[in-house]
């Protein structure tokens, strides 16, 4: 994040803590540690902590902790939604055997087994 949004989520837990009166020094470490962070996830993570019944400002590594695992959950959800793409011809089988090969594109598409095949086995008596 920017030095500008890291600023302002300190200011944020400066107004939401009336009793804080940090020295200048402990404002800075808060800012330069928050702002190795995603802005977006801090955020989220600085507005559940004032919404909190706490009566004391949240430490820079309770915030640093709670925002690395949103991030951590974020970058996990970013990677499950891009598409797979698979080497063509590369075969695959879903969990009730089903087979798919991958196109001349890398997607998967099933392939259905002929019922020549599958009618030529022996027959339970």
């Amino acid at each position: 994040m920017e030095t500008v949004q890291a600023l302002k989520l300190v200011a944020i837990l400066v107004a939401a803590y009336h009793s804080w009166k940090p020295p200048e020094e402990t404002l800075r470490l808060y800012a330069g540690t928050v702002e190795q962070l995603d802005f977006e996830a801090t955020f989220e993570v600085v507005k559940e902590i004032i919404e909190s019944p706490a009566k004391f400002a949240p430490s820079v590594g309770e915030i640093v902790t709670k925002a690395r695992a949103r991030m951590e959950i974020a970058e996990r959800d970013r990677r499950l939604a891009m598409p797979c793409k698979h080497t063509p011809g590369e075969v695959r089988y879903d969990p009730k055997g089903r087979k798919y090969v991958a196109d001349e594109n890398g997607d998967l598409q099933l392939r259905e087994v002929p019922d020549e095949i599958l009618n030529t086995g022996r027959r339970a008596s």
